[in-house]
């Protein structure tokens, strides 16, 4: 699974400090895009709205455009 997305280094060098945190750290991160997809289901008004929708729905973007330009 992480050969795939090419984070195999890192997560065995987590799993040296203890064998579930590779595992904890892709929940977490799972986690996290399960919120950003809330947040884009209520800015389009799918779901009820959000605590700080205007702010949560411009860090999202934020997070993606550096992301895609790779910083």
């Amino acid at each position: 699974m992480f050969e795939k997305t090419g984070v195999l280094e890192e997560m065995k060098t987590l799993a040296q400090i203890h064998f579930s945190l590779p595992y904890l750290l892709t929940v977490f991160v799972a986690l996290v895009f399960i919120i950003f997809g809330f947040y884009g289901l209520s800015a389009s008004e799918k779901i009820k709205k959000l605590p700080f929708l205007k702010f949560g729905i411009y860090a999202i973007a934020s997070i993606y455009l550096f992301r895609g330009l790779d910083w």
